[in-house]
């Protein structure tokens, strides 16, 4: 048997292990009890100090601001041409311009637009008119045997174009409808053959009546000394001019050429008293400006309605613009027609012009989208506290929101989270 003193030594070795294991447990278990009493910790905070919590963070991270009344738009930029009910008065005869009124004044029914009054003895006038006889006559033999070949080759592809025709139709009438790639050839040769001689006939012809008019006019002119021009309606006069008035007006619309507009480049010309003018020569505009008519190159033609009302923006210029039904081809190209009230601008001495549309537009007191919860109610700071009140969203423009329900120069709370209904923040 072991001594007394072996089985003490034993036993405090025995005890030394012992605690010595029990502290590693403890020392393994140290790190978890840490996370545990955190987590106890913060359920306590949350759950029984959570109010003093959102407390703490909101009064140092709440954002407020001050709302007012206002108009949210959606607006939309282009450029328009501008086409008028107008009427352009060509000079009668060969003479001195004076003009019936000022630039942009307006004339009533039967009011003078201009005079003129020609210049030279009668002896002058009527050289005047046999040199524009000599001129025609002068076309005329020079171009004559010109027009003799053209009509002779015309007649002689003619003459081809029905022989093939005639073999088509006996080939029909025994019962050999098809038709074979060499007479398509034949028939589309002739044709091309044909274009370039009656394009140039069509443009001598052009010539000639451009000289027997000239004629005409001097002629009717000889023993005309003075004339006046007066107004069949009331209108706006004009005396300058851009050279798009045969492209850019109303009734034009169905055939214009979308291609025709991008080319288009205005170059304004102007009359004034004492003006030496030839007869045929553009001399002032007569305007209707009740009414104007804008074609818009928008970005977007789609969502459009005819019949819709906006406003319509030119420089510092605004008004109620009437969105017209646009032929489909402008449609197409990217164009919309409003009609405008045409008092108050200066449309009459525009052209192209750039311009706003505010495709949408609405009123009420704005906030921002973050202020609003739920979609139907914001926070205010009432007394140092915050106050949930009920809005009506009227509508909504980017992050900006029309309501209504609060008054203009509340103090709305712009993150909501971190607030409740009734609770003091200062």
């Amino acid at each position: 048997m072991p001594d007394r003193r072996q089985w003490r030594q034993r036993y405090f070795a025995d005890r030394a292990q012992a605690k010595k294991v029990q502290r590693s447990f403890i020392d393994r278990l140290a790190p978890a009890g840490t996370w545990l009493l955190a987590l106890s910790l913060a359920v306590l905070l949350l759950w029984g100090g959570g109010i003093g919590l959102r407390s703490v963070l909101a009064r140092t991270f709440l954002r407020t601001a001050h709302v007012t009344q206002g108009v949210l738009e959606e607006r939309v930029a282009g450029e328009a041409f501008v086409l008028r009910n107008e009427q352009v008065f060509l000079a009668p005869l060969d003479g001195t311009l004076h003009l019936g009124v000022g630039e942009g004044e307006r004339v009533r029914v039967g009011g003078v637009l201009f005079s003129i009054t020609a210049q030279g003895t009668v002896q002058e006038r009527q050289a005047m008119v046999a040199q524009a006889r000599r001129e025609l006559e002068d076309f005329q033999s020079a171009c004559a045997d010109r027009r003799t070949n053209l009509r002779a080759q015309l007649v002689a592809s003619d003459a081809r174009l029905e022989e093939v025709l005639a073999r088509l139709r006996w080939a029909q009438t025994m019962g050999k409808p098809r038709v074979t790639w060499e007479q398509v050839a034949l028939l589309k040769k002739e044709r091309q053959r044909q274009a370039p001689w009656q394009e140039e006939l069509d443009r001598l012809q052009v010539k000639e009546t451009a000289l027997q008019a000239l004629v005409a006019e001097r002629e009717l002119n000889l023993e005309r000394v003075y004339v006046e021009e007066r107004a069949q309606v009331a209108g706006l006069v004009s005396y300058a001019w851009d050279g798009l008035e045969e492209l850019c007006y109303p009734e034009g619309l169905t055939v214009l050429d979308p291609s025709a507009l991008s080319r288009a480049k205005p170059v304004w010309q102007e009359r004034r008293e004492g003006d030496w003018v030839t007869a045929g020569q553009p001399v002032c505009r007569l305007i209707d400006e009740r009414e104007y008519l804008l074609l818009v190159k928008l970005p977007d033609t789609v969502g459009y309605q005819p019949g819709q009302e906006m406003p319509i923006r030119i420089g510092d210029w605004e008004k109620r613009a009437r969105l017209l039904q646009t032929p489909a081809h402008l449609v197409e190209a990217g164009y919309l027609l409003f009609a405008v009230e045409g008092s108050g601008g200066r449309l009459w001495q525009e052209r192209m012009v750039p311009v706003t549309v505010v495709v949408e537009s609405v009123s009420g007191v704005i906030v921002p989208e973050s202020a609003v919860v739920a979609g139907n109610s914001v926070y205010i700071l009432h007394e140092l506290k915050a106050e949930r009140i009920p809005v009506q969203v009227l509508g909504q423009i980017g992050k900006q929101v029309a309501v209504s329900g609060v008054k203009p120069g509340a103090q709305v709370v712009l993150n909501p989270w971190l607030v409740r209904d009734g609770q003091r923040l200062r």
